[in-house]
């Protein structure tokens, strides 16, 4: 099951991916897309692996260009009832802002 949330500028779309393991239903995968003045990025985050994707592109420059980085978060099983890919996906930030 996917829920997709699309919104405009900064705002971005935020796309969340659930399956069912065994009985129960998990969040397994979240997706951004955000763009600003400056720069756009996306986020790919596999919340049962624990591995994040991040590209930023730098649109103040001609050639637009991107930084790929890939994080190591803890991996988790957040079932469906009490998932907020909302937070889940700003506690991501905190850990890689922390770490860039």
């Amino acid at each position: 099951m996917t829920i997709q949330l699309y919104g405009i500028g900064p705002s971005g779309n935020l796309f969340s991916d659930f399956k069912y393991i065994g009985n129960d239903l998990f969040l397994t995968h979240i997706e951004t897309y955000n763009m600003g003045a400056g720069s756009h990025q996306s986020l790919d985050y596999d919340v049962i692996k624990g591995e994040l994707s991040q590209e930023v592109t730098n649109t103040m420059k001609e050639e637009m260009p991107s930084e790929e980085k890939t994080f190591h978060l803890k991996p988790q099983k957040i079932k469906f009832e009490d998932a907020s890919p909302d937070d889940v996906i700003g506690e991501a930030y905190k850990v890689i802002d922390a770490e860039t």
